[in-house]
């Protein structure tokens, strides 16, 4: 999701300390999309998260979900574009990212 698309009915979910949150935000992520009406849920995830992203069970997004892994903590696990689920979108720092959500309307909620 590019920054020029994010505004007040963007929720910024992020994963960022254990790979099992990654799960858990896509979850939480879905949830808000199903109970909230023209909400956009956009799961962030860096950190040591990002080794959730490589999980065969997360091979498909949940719809209306985005998704965007900081490619700094990719580069630090070794990990590359083919190794996350299709559509997941590459930031250059995922706290970055985050920052410039928020800045621009976004609220934000901490797995």
């Amino acid at each position: 999701m590019e920054t020029n698309e994010i505004g007040p009915r963007t929720v910024v979910v992020h994963a960022s300390n254990a790979a099992s949150d990654v799960r858990k935000a896509l979850t939480a992520a879905q949830r808000i999309r199903d109970a909230v009406e023209q909400v956009q849920p956009l799961v962030v995830v860096n950190g040591e998260a990002i080794e959730g992203l490589i999980d065969k069970e997360i091979s498909e997004l949940p719809e209306g979900v985005k998704l965007a892994a900081c490619n700094n903590a990719m580069k630090a696990h070794g990990l590359a574009a083919k190794d996350l689920p299709l559509g997941t979108q590459i930031v250059g720092s995922g706290v970055v990212y985050i920052a410039q959500c928020e800045l621009a309307g976004a609220h934000y909620i901490r797995i």
